[in-house]
């Protein structure tokens, strides 16, 4: 019995024998004992391989089995195989049998295509990458293999590089699927190769999480059709591929630039979050749809969308275009769709050519154009889906017109979805089809209409009042021209301030800013626009819907009514600025049985983002720009005790060196001039594409002068002037109506 009790411990002492750890303090062949530390004479299946702090080119990696190889404290460590065929070096020591830290980097590579090595993690064993791995060499298939689920990990911050001359599927084309896991911040970064995923789709040996990032640096279309990447970067400038297939594709960020051109052709969905097409890249594509989940930003490269697109993220999308980008929805794009219900910015012209469909959310232009159609020949067509329907904001709406229509065509042919903070959509409906066609220009104009004109009378009505909400304004455009034809006028009033008999309202008519209101065509009873037949406007349930008919030219529409019926508040009745030394000075004067609860001081240094300059929870009216920049732009807001908000009129501000210019009127402007002495003054008005369109010189009296340009015929749109006075240049963006 004893002897069989000595017999057990003897085995378990055996089996117990502790793992040993060989640090690499040698250099040339792996299999020189003398090259670790303590001499690794008898290679074992669980030795701990370490390189500490070490830069060391290694050869005759052999086939062999170990339990961890370590890379630690900047170690830049390289195995190259130069035995003829394929070596496999298995790690089978449980978890991170591969462990290389952040500041480590292993590269196994050959100088023939012959030499092939596998690195693979064994069953029920794990490697953690913090550093980077490289796999290269003469046109070699090298492979970093897992044998269980998720047994490969690219930790935050790591890389793993498939460099000049590597070939194949780098972990691989059979076996189990998700093998490797690329963390977020972690990147695959491919100069050669093919794709990562290796097994047929849906089935794949590599997740990508989360802010993870596959960069593509090689002319070869890395494989899409049923794939799924993180975030997809291709930077070559060289790159020009084409990618079809009929499963869909799901990219978190795409991100196209170094003049790459890609194509995706594919019969299923793209589904992008977010795109970035930049440093003359380029993306055409013609897949079968598409949606865009997040931000798309063309920033000096170019975008020509040819399928279906559809805007549909959670959280505000940006649609930006910067530098010498272009942004092309093509003449076969078939729709666009908006739903978003947290909304939309564009700081660029849309033209959307067939079909627009607003399901959801504002879209903020940023003081641009969105347009629908294309010619007279391609009209497009607006669809309003959900029960709350997209709007246009901060900006323009353009479509176009051609013959007569009828209320059946009060959305698809003639809507113009526009609005402030909520819709105020507009519909014109010719009932005698103009002379000639074109385009209607459209925005609604959250400022104070004032009241020049009043009061008018429509039948029973004394019209004293206009809202004090805003404005619309529809102006004609591409050589439409009304000529013996006529109009209806559909005007939604959502929300305006001060409402409360609908049948009392009437919609007025003036030619611009500094013109009177005034009664046009023929007056139609104001609704509850859920009352129109056929029902376009149900989500608009106990708002106003104005209507008047017969109508023959265009301007700027407003609502007017009794105010002992319809209060329909004065809230702003003056607002000046001016410059005196190194301060702008606001004044301002509030109607007295204005129920004020906040006004807000609002500053641009563009004209179209403002950010709050200075609040105040009661009543003031004069406040101090201290911090007075050359050129500035300011307006009010004005929050009353019903929650209910008022946009005051843009005033710009231009300081020279003894002269100040003020632009009182950023739509239809005129410019204020406080000069100090007689002066010299010229300007030149420019588009966009650089054309002088006008030129102007006189002389500027000492003191206040105003100057209009209502007399200049110039189309709607933004405009650049270029002026001098006193020999000081200055410049404006400018808007015209």
């Amino acid at each position: 019995m004893k002897h069989f009790l000595l017999f057990i411990v003897f085995l378990i002492i055996t089996n117990l024998k502790a793992q040993t750890t060989y640090t690499w303090t040698g250099t040339g062949s792996f299999g020189t004992a003398l090259n670790w530390t303590p001499t690794r004479t008898v290679p074992a299946i669980d030795d701990i391989l370490l390189f500490d702090g070490v830069t060391a080119s290694i050869t005759d990696l052999p086939t062999q089995t170990i339990g961890k190889l370590i890379l630690q404290n900047n170690s830049n460590v390289t195995f190259t195989t130069n035995f003829v065929g394929s070596r496999t070096f298995t790690l089978s020591g449980g978890i991170n049998v591969l462990n290389i830290d952040e500041n480590s980097n292993l590269t196994i590579s050959s100088t023939v295509n012959t030499h092939i090595c596998t690195l693979l993690v064994a069953s029920a064993s794990s490697a953690s990458i913090f550093g980077t791995i490289n796999f290269g060499g003469a046109g070699t298939a090298h492979r970093f293999i897992g044998t269980d689920v998720g047994s490969i990990t690219f930790e935050s911050g790591s890389t793993l590089n498939q460099n000049s001359g590597f070939n194949g599927n780098i972990f691989g084309n059979t076996g189990t699927a998700n093998t490797v896991i690329f963390k977020a911040e972690s990147e695959l970064v491919a100069f050669s190769g093919a794709n990562p995923f290796g097994l047929t789709q849906p089935a794949s040996k590599v997740i990508f999480q989360e802010g993870s990032w596959f960069r593509q640096r090689v002319n070869t279309a890395p494989g899409f059709s049923g794939r799924t990447y993180a975030n997809l970067e291709i930077n070559i400038s060289t790159y020009n591929q084409n990618s079809i297939g009929g499963n869909p594709v799901n990219i978190d960020t795409l991100k196209i630039t170094s003049a790459a051109t890609f194509t995706f052709g594919f019969t299923n969905t793209l589904n992008i979050n977010k795109a970035y097409i930049q440093n003359a890249g380029t993306l055409n594509n013609t897949s079968n749809s598409t949606n865009f989940k997040g931000d798309l930003i063309i920033n000096g490269g170019t975008l020509n969308q040819n399928s279906t697109v559809t805007f549909d993220g959670t959280v505000i999308q940006n649609i930006n275009r910067n530098g010498s980008g272009n942004l092309n929805f093509g003449a076969t794009c078939p729709s666009v769709t908006f739903d978003n219900a947290a909304g939309f910015t564009s700081n660029t012209n849309l033209t959307i050519p067939n079909l627009l469909i607003l399901t959801n959310g504002k879209i903020d232009m940023g003081g641009n154009m969105l347009t629908l159609g294309l010619n007279l020949a391609q009209l497009g067509t607006l669809v309003y889906t959900g029960t709350n329907p997209s709007w246009v904001a901060n900006g323009t709406f353009k479509r176009w017109y051609t013959g007569a229509q009828t209320i059946a065509d009060l959305i698809s042919k003639c809507g113009l979805p526009i609005g402030d903070n909520v819709e105020k959509f507009a519909s014109i409906v010719f009932n005698v089809a103009p002379s000639s066609g074109g385009t209607l220009t459209a925005s609604f104009v959250n400022q104070w209409p004032e009241t020049a004109g009043l009061p008018l009378t429509q039948g029973l009505i004394d019209i004293n009042r206009v809202g004090s909400t805003g404005y619309w304004n529809i102006i004609t455009s591409d050589g439409l021209n009304v000529g013996t034809g006529n109009y209806d006028i559909y005007l939604l009033a959502n929300q305006f301030v001060g409402v409360s008999d609908l049948s009392q309202l009437v919609l007025v008519k003036r030619d611009d800013n500094l013109s009177d209101w005034s009664l046009e065509g023929t007056h139609i009873t104001t609704m509850d626009a859920a009352t129109l037949n056929p029902p376009f406007w149900t989500a608009y349930s106990g708002q106003p819907l104005l209507v008047r008919s017969g109508l023959n030219t265009f301007s700027q529409f407003g609502v007017g009514g009794d105010s002992t019926i319809n209060e329909l508040p004065i809230i702003l009745t003056s607002f000046s600025a001016q410059n005196i030394g190194s301060n702008n000075v606001l004044d301002w004067t509030i109607n007295s049985n204005s129920k004020i609860s906040k006004i807000t001081v609002l500053k641009s240094f563009d004209g179209f983002t403002f950010e709050n300059a200075y609040s105040q929870n009661n009543m003031f009216n004069s406040w101090i720009d201290y911090n007075a920049n050359s050129h500035v732009f300011y307006k009010l807001k004005i929050e009353n005790l019903d929650g209910e908000s008022f946009n005051s009129r843009i005033i710009e501000i231009i300081k020279l060196q003894k002269n100040t210019i003020s632009l009182i009127q950023l739509n239809n402007p005129k410019l204020n001039i406080k000069s100090e002495n007689e002066s010299s003054f010229s300007y030149s008005i420019i588009d966009l594409n650089g054309r002088i369109l006008k030129t102007y010189s006189n002389t500027i009296f000492k003191g206040e002068n105003t100057i209009t340009f209502e007399d200049f015929n110039i189309s709607s749109g933004i405009y650049i002037l270029n002026g001098t006075l006193d020999n000081q240049e200055f410049t404006f963006k400018i808007y015209f109506e």
